[in-house]
């Protein structure tokens, strides 16, 4: 800025027309160029008000800014300039009586900050020059480990170190002469330039020594200054710095919003140099509270993020150390800033100290004993937070030629922005809004769980190699119209080779009713999916500051979208896609701010499932489609994650029913955070498009002991489900070529009910299989063997024919020829209710005993009649007498029974009804022990528990075991809504006693109500009814138990019986063991 020209004309100037009136103080408060803190000041009585001053001006004064410095930047501050300079004339009266004080004009927005008093306030307000008046806010600061947890190191072995670039550092001031800043006066060859912006000088010197860290994290180089003390540099060790003291000396850790701006204009002037190019300032300060973006909150800040998007340099944040969970601070919530909260680059242990979230440490939080790689307690976070970093415990320089331990958001956000200069040195085209995304998209994901959203923490080396896969648009800050009838486009041209396997959309818009929003996602093919229409907005009003909603997110991990992107999958990548954006209005009275801020595409090519390894998971059938007798049938699947610190990717394939699963499939990303349980609800249709309406689910992954449990159901929330429980494929429950059989334990009786038969392939081979039904009357053979061939990765299903004389009946499986592996089942389904079981094979070693945790002949809610069916198969050369015990449940007046069944090789024992056919009661609910007489036998035991109406029948099926699952295990598929409830149910299986802890969970870990702590005897079932209330704990959709044994050398088995409130079906959901 011309100072000279500025000052001549304040010595002339006079307050044209200042004695025609004084607006009223009435127009003050509805006045909508005033900011309501300014109007609650007025009212409190203030005298004097800090305030920014916005005026209108020429197009000159708002040219846009371009990466490379033109001689547009000259053009635009000397129209800045002059149009300032014209007010300030204007308002010299209100100057020289000292009404308008302490003035700092801005260089590259028409604006100004100053000091007024209430006259002078009324006097602006009166002037239609001036646009808007803003507070001028204080924000405080957000006070080599992490180095190689961000990935920074493997740049620096590649060669980057961020050379050619620069990074401005607004904070308290810097220190120079410290060693690791060029240890010389300013300018040195690392530290450029330096300018204090708060008390209007060219000394920058630190006022705390806030700075002086921030900057050596994000470029300090290396030193040692003894054997035992070194600091092993920052992020972009060879980065420029650009150094500016924000915070006055009288207030030092304090920074007023202008003084801000000005730094970040100063800098934006500055951003091409001798050697060097700006590629990103760093703030780690803020204030204030916003869950949404804040935009409209700060127009200063808003206009100066802005210019730097537009000059090509980023602006990092520190989100706020607050320990908020639904706000973060600003200017972290400016849509373009790239906001950041932090992490421990280290296993926390015993941190000895709380750390304080709010100056008068009135409230703490503990961090004890924290893996690496968590969140910090005091980070806070929103659904608008970009990315996480590493700050504690990480070592940064001191003023006078210290180091000092440092965290804080401060530190992460000083990571952020060296590893923003490392990227630009690496890819110097890279756009701040391309950069911010991509870092967003490649970063590790990290489950918070306070909150249950999932970030990414920096992972340098990911985003290097994701540079051909993510894709992001050019066009930030694009204005949504209102009621044009007319969508506003924004492009991506994508030069990505090959054929779509999944895609991932990154979305950041800004709208004050985003029901009025259609927006939709076009292939270069014309292929359409909609990612919203016409639905809410994805940020909680978290109930702070002004409430700005919008559509921001990651879909479909975060958000789901109206249409599957699995739409796409199969397509060529390459082409121009189309985000197209339509607001229907109206628009609200007053203006409002709707904006695309950016968005992103992240491809991964087509590739076929690999070979299975142990990590492996398979659900051998999912479904979408009409079935027999007017059914619709859907698959709900759902995927624990039990590592209590590491978040796992994963891939999950869908290979539609006799399809070669190596050539026709479709595929989807999937991030599993640690100790979450991931729900994809209709996960054919939701993912991968309706792409058949049966198949197998195959979910590729590095993570060990996953639990994965489906429900596939005909009918709706409206008028009640039936389904049946399906869990993923066990080792002990395959055979292949040369293996033993596997036995289905039973295939159903009588005309109302129909059997499918289903092989799923597992290994990526083909199969040739054999199955054989038998009687289980006479122990013959039922017609002609079916022989079978199973593609791979491939599900087969069909229906079998009944058995004369509604005879029971099972079958063995044999692979015959091929390298296949191959899991089989029968689904047995009622006619008339369409209510289905679903029966495992298992391959049956020989035991001693077989518990059955439950059977009954009980009325239940609802006017409901419980029954039990028993089939027990004996797979041996000799008869097996069976000793079978009924134990009553924990606490019920039932009597005990006994009874003694020998079963005959080949045949099949089959009662109806348990209780009442083996031991003559009229009403039991308890366990039942099926004992071999005379050594261990090879018997299968299947048995079903259902509903008995005149419609037909609907329940679950209950397996047999032969052991426990303690002393850890976990209960997943758990739900309590008005729709669904869940009863528990806990049994001894061992013949002694045990005391379990039983914990309810919410799908990101957090404890609902109390534990409940049950003491089953020796075989003795334990039932909870509706264990949310048992619990205390509220009705929560997606949950988990899990089981612990406290005490007792006993072991147990566990299942939550999900019954739909409606319709009464229920679904028997196992216990999985956690004790790997």
């Amino acid at each position: 800025m011309r100072w000279s020209v500025l000052l001549s004309l304040l010595a002339v100037g006079h307050l044209s027309g200042a004695a025609a009136g004084i607006a009223p103080a009435a127009e003050l408060r509805t006045n909508p160029r005033v900011a309501a803190a300014l109007v609650a000041g007025w009212d409190a009585g203030d005298g004097r008000f800090p305030v920014i001053v916005h005026l209108a001006a020429s197009a000159e004064a708002r040219a846009p800014l371009a990466p490379e410095g033109t001689g547009a930047d000259r053009l635009r501050q000397e129209a800045v300039a002059e149009t300032i300079a014209a007010e300030l004339v204007v308002l010299s009266p209100l100057l020289d009586h000292g009404e308008i004080t302490s003035v700092q004009p801005f260089l590259l927005q028409p604006a100004f900050a100053a000091t007024v008093t209430r006259r002078a306030l009324l006097e602006l307000v009166d002037r239609p020059e001036i646009v808007e008046i803003e507070p001028n806010l204080r924000f405080t600061a957000h006070t080599a480990e992490g180095l190689e947890m961000i990935g920074a190191n493997r740049l620096h072995d590649l060669g980057w170190f961020g050379d050619g670039t620069a990074v401005a550092i607004i904070d308290t001031g810097i220190d120079p002469l410290h060693p690791t800043l060029g240890g010389l006066p300013l300018p040195n060859p690392k530290v450029v330039r330096g300018l204090d912006t708060a008390d209007l000088d060219d000394d920058p010197t630190d006022c705390n020594g806030h700075g002086t860290a921030v900057a050596s994290i994000a470029a300090g180089t290396s030193y040692q200054w003894s054997p035992q003390l070194r600091f092993f540099g920052g992020v972009a060790p060879e980065a420029r710095i650009l150094a500016y003291k924000a915070s006055p000396d009288a207030d030092c850790g304090s920074f007023p919003l202008s003084a801000v701006v000005v730094a970040i204009e100063d800098a934006l002037l500055h951003r091409s140099g001798d050697g060097y190019q700006l590629a990103a300032i760093n703030l780690s300060f803020g204030g204030g509270a916003f869950a949404g973006p804040c935009d409209r909150f700060a127009t200063s800040y808003a206009n100066a993020v802005t210019a730097a998007t537009e000059a090509g340099v980023t602006i990092v944040a520190s989100s706020g150390n607050e320990g908020r969970l639904t706000a973060i601070a600003a200017p972290a919530c400016v849509g373009e800033v790239l906001s950041v909260a932090s992490v421990w680059d280290t296993d926390s242990g015993w941190v000895g100290y709380s750390f304080c979230l709010d100056p008068a440490c009135a409230s703490r939080c503990d961090d004890s004993f924290r893996p690496a790689g968590a969140v910090t307690c005091y980070s806070n976070s929103s659904p608008v937070l970009d990315l996480l970093a590493p700050s504690e415990y990480l070592r940064a320089a001191r003023a006078n030629g210290q180091t000092i331990e440092f965290g804080g958001t401060s530190g992460a956000a000083a990571y952020a922005t060296g590893a923003v200069a490392l990227l630009r040195q690496a890819v110097p085209e890279l756009e701040p809004a391309a950069l911010r995304q991509l870092l967003q998209l490649s970063g590790d994901p990290t489950l918070d769980p306070r909150t249950g959203l999932v970030r990414p923490r920096i992972n340098l080396e990911r985003s290097l190699a994701a540079v051909g896969r993510i894709h992001a648009s050019d066009a930030s800050g694009m204005n949504i119209p209102v009621g044009t009838g007319t969508p506003t486009v924004s492009t991506v041209d994508v030069d990505q080779a090959g054929i779509i396997g999944s895609v991932r959309v990154l979305l950041e818009v800004i709208h004050p009713e985003p029901e009025r929003l259609e927006i939709a996602l076009v292939a270069p093919t014309g292929t359409r999916s909609r990612l919203h229409h016409h639905g809410p907005g994805s940020i909680p009003a978290s109930g702070g500051d002004p409430h700005s909603d919008g559509v921001w997110g990651l879909f479909p991990d975060e958000l789901e979208p109206v249409d599957s992107l699995g739409v796409f999958s199969g397509q060529p990548a390459a082409g121009t896609w189309r985000l197209e954006l339509l607001d229907g209005g109206p628009a609200a009275p007053g203006g409002e701010l709707a904006r695309l801020v950016g968005w992103a595409l992240s491809i991964d090519s087509a590739e076929p499932p690999p070979t299975p390894t142990t990590t492996t998971v398979v659900v051998p059938v999912v479904a979408h489609g009409h079935g027999a007798h007017g059914a619709v049938w859907r698959s709900d699947v759902r995927i624990f994650n039990p590592s209590p610190d590491t978040t796992a990717p994963a891939r999950l394939y869908f290979v539609p029913s006799s399809e070669d699963g190596t050539q026709v499939f479709r595929q989807s990303e999937l991030v599993l955070p640690q100790h979450t349980v991931v729900e994809l609800p209709d996960v054919v249709e939701r993912r991968f498009a309706g792409a058949a309406a049966r198949g197998s689910l195959i979910l590729e992954t590095a993570a060990p002991n996953l639990v994965v449990t489906s429900r596939t159901f005909t009918g709706d929330e409206t008028s009640g489900s039936y389904g049946q429980f399906i869990g993923s494929v066990a080792p002990p429950n395959l055979t292949a070529y040369g293996q033993p059989p596997l036995v289905i334990g039973e295939l159903g009786t009588g005309a109302d009910v129909r059997t499918n038969l289903g092989l799923t392939e597992v290994a990526g081979a083909s199969a040739t299989v054999t199955v054989v039904r038998f009687n289980g009357d006479t122990g013959a053979t039922v017609g002609a063997p079916a022989v079978f061939t199973v593609a791979p990765f491939s599900n087969l299903q069909v229906p079998l024919a009944s058995l004369p004389a509604a005879a029971p009946a099972y079958a063995i499986v044999t692979v015959s020829a091929g390298a296949g592996r191959i899991t089989a089942y029968a689904s047995l389904v009622d006619n008339h209710t369409g209510d289905a079981v679903f029966i495992p094979a298992v391959r049956p070693p020989p035991v001693d005993r077989l518990m059955v945790p439950v059977v009954a002949r009980h009325p239940g809610r609802e006017a409901t009649r419980w029954r039990s069916s028993l089939q027990v198969v004996n797979l041996g050369q000799a008869a097996v007498t069976l000793d079978l015990q009924l134990r009553p449940r924990m606490g019920s007046p039932s009597s005990a029974g006994s009874a003694a069944v020998t079963v005959q090789p080949g045949r099949a024992l089959a009662v109806a009804d348990v209780v009442r056919e083996l031991f003559g009661l009229d009403q039991a609910v308890g366990s039942l022990q099926i004992n071999v007489v005379q050594g261990p036998a090879t018997i299968v035991a299947t048995s079903r528990t259902f509903n008995v109406t005149a419609d037909g029948t609907y329940g679950q099926g209950v397996p047999a075991v032969a052991s426990g699952v303690g002393p850890a295990a976990v209960i997943s598929h758990v739900d309590a809504t008005s729709s669904l409830r869940t009863n528990l149910g806990l049994c001894e299986v061992a013949g002694s006693t045990v005391r379990v802890r039983c914990t309810i969970r919410d799908a990101h870990g957090r404890q609902l109500g109390q534990p409940l702590i049950l003491d089953p005897g020796p075989f003795e079932l334990v039932q909870v009814d509706d264990v949310f209330a048992a619990a205390g704990a509220s009705p929560t959709h997606n949950c988990r138990i899990e089981l612990t044994r406290v005490s007792g050398t006993g072991d147990f088995v566990g299942y939550a019986s999900v019954v739909d409130a409606l319709t009464g079906d229920a679904i028997c959901v196992p216990a999985i063991s956690q004790s790997q």
